[in-house]
């Protein structure tokens, strides 16, 4: 019995000597290998392939100070974890060329003020002390310096709750974007292009406007007369297109030719107003859509609605759900493309399909970006009325996904062939000052995109205050997009997404949500008590065997 016990005790020694190797050996092999297993749906608590590629390929140093206070109120502890646990992760991919720092902070009013000509500054926070409520004032901003250049991000929280704040959901674009823009020189500039009489980009656009301007330089572009687009334009946003002259096409066509990028929000149809509702949609050609055929893209004539939708305001405060407000959810988004892989949702209202032309070149093609569901189906005409009528399930039956959304990549033909002659200007027989020059001329563009919606509206203040009741993410898509053309898919893969929910499919019955609800509720316990009967069983029938083996050996 004595040598039995004997034996025992060396195997728990030799198996804890054994472990304590392994971890030793886990322990110096990750900090030389790296790695994190992240089973959120969209990997929420790891860095993105664009974050580690933009730090393995840092070639000088740059330095990120964390202004954080010592002392945080209980409502910030998980906060901070979060902040210290992503910025060593940073600090890991970037390989010693970006250095994470947490500066002492001043405990004068002269440091204090030096900070806030900095960016820096203070956020009042709450504080629960027992239970009184105060508020207290915090630090938790960033700098990134790179030589004599400099970035901000002046707060790092975001309410999530009336008692919860959290590391704000946009923390890792806004990090690496700056991290990756504070080593480039200038800014550079979007065009807004648009000949629609009933369109002020000002106004209709305002806040995606202003949006893009803490990014880019924002340019507007004049045709009337026709005139070179110049090429430091990184991005032309054609928004409302109606007909164009042969010269002002020729001048689109030539900033393409030249390796120009294009984000086109076209309609052919124009919505009629009556009162507070829309009363119809009517026809309404424009010959840039010819324009886009010859690259290889058809902007069709009809209206798509779905049975995926959002709800849209009726007499001003009921909310329904409105099929011709298209909700495009994460099966209808491109998880090729990182500009909308991983928005979550976009909403489009009264929005035409896309197709590939006939006419498309060999060197072209057509990436369709957005879809609509298996539900959705069209309407057509040159007068569509699109009443709240909803189909009924037979009809949803016949529907099939329309591609609502799409890019065209590659080297595109001009639109003025080789021997066309020169367009000019109305009324002008030779070339105005400012124009494309004839010597300059090109018909084939290196690789260039165009990224086409058959919507003008989603983006319109107007429609932004409407669809506050159903976050979607048009804005981000946007931006996303201009980043991907301008600066290459990266920086979009990254960008914030807004909540958005995951609705159950329409098709399911309600006898099968109430048995999905209380499988949920139920299952999970129940695996628990009958894993923890389990556990104790074998435990009882280990020791028992244990006990018997010892009583046996003499």
């Amino acid at each position: 019995m004595a040598a039995g016990k004997t034996r025992h005790r060396s195997n728990i020694a030799v198996t804890t000597i054994s472990l304590l190797a392994i971890l030793m050996v886990v322990n110096v092999f990750s900090y030389r290998h790296f790695a994190r297993w992240d089973l959120t749906e969209n990997h929420d608590y790891t860095v993105s392939r664009t974050t580690r590629d933009i730090l393995r390929a840092l070639e000088n140093i740059v330095n990120v100070k964390v202004y954080l206070s010592e002392e945080l109120p209980a409502a910030l502890l998980t906060f901070e974890r979060q902040l210290r646990d992503l910025l060593s992760e940073y600090e890991t991919y970037g390989k010693g060329k970006l250095r994470i720092d947490y500066p002492e902070l001043p405990d004068d009013t002269q440091g204090e003020r030096e900070l806030f000509m900095d960016g820096v500054r203070r956020q009042e926070v709450a504080s629960y002390r027992g239970d009184k409520a105060t508020r207290q004032l915090v630090y938790n901003s960033i700098v990134i310096q790179f030589e004599d250049r400099r970035e901000v991000i002046p707060s790092l929280l975001e309410s999530v709750g009336r008692d919860r704040i959290a590391l704000t959901r946009d923390f890792e674009y806004l990090l690496t974007s700056k991290i990756f823009k504070v080593q480039r020189t200038g800014r550079q500039v979007i065009g807004w292009l648009t000949n629609a009489p009933d369109i002020d980009l000002n106004t209709d656009y305002r806040t995606l406007r202003e949006i893009v301007r803490k990014e880019w330089d924002v340019r507007d572009i004049r045709l009337d007369p026709p005139t070179k687009i110049a090429q430091d334009i990184a991005v032309l946003v054609v928004v409302s297109p109606r007909d164009f002259t042969d010269a002002q096409l020729f001048e689109i066509d030539q900033y393409l030719m030249h390796g120009g990028k294009v984000v086109a929000l076209v309609e052919t149809f124009e919505r009629r107003v009556r009162g507070e509702g829309l009363e119809a949609l009517v026809a309404r050609p424009t010959n840039f859509t010819r324009l886009l055929e010859h690259y290889g893209l058809k902007v069709n004539d009809e209206i798509v609605f779905d049975r995926y939708c959002a709800p849209a305001p009726v007499m001003r405060f009921a909310l329904v759900p409105y099929q011709f407000w298209v909700n495009i959810l994460p099966g209808g988004l491109n998880e090729e493309n990182r500009a909308v892989a991983r928005l979550g949702k976009l909403t489009l209202p009264w929005t035409q399909t896309l197709d590939a032309a006939s006419s498309m070149s060999m060197g072209v093609e057509m990436v369709p970006l957005a879809r609509t569901s298996s539900y959705s189906r069209v309407r057509w005409g040159k007068r569509i009325v699109p009443d709240l009528r909803a189909p009924t399930t037979e009809q949803s039956k016949q529907g099939k996904p329309y591609t609502v959304i799409a890019a065209l990549t590659g080297t595109l033909p001009s639109y003025f062939p080789e021997g066309t002659p020169y367009p000019l200007d109305e009324g002008t027989t030779a070339p105005q000052a400012g124009r494309t020059l004839e010597n300059a001329r090109k018909y084939v563009s290196p690789e260039t995109q165009i990224v086409v919606v058959g919507n003008t509206f989603f983006l319109q203040d107007d429609f932004l205050s409407l669809s506050r009741f159903d976050r979607n993410n048009n804005v981000p898509f946007f931006l996303n997009t201009i980043e991907w053309l301008a600066l290459g898919e990266g920086l979009g893969e990254i960008r914030a997404r807004l909540p958005v929910g995951h609705p159950i499919k329409p098709e399911i019955a309600d006898w099968q949500r109430n048995t999905y609800k209380v499988l949920g509720t139920f299952t999970m316990p129940v695996l628990v008590i009958v894993g923890g009967i389990v556990y104790n069983t074998v435990r009882r029938r280990r020791r028992r065997g244990v006990a018997d083996r010892l009583l046996d050996e003499p």
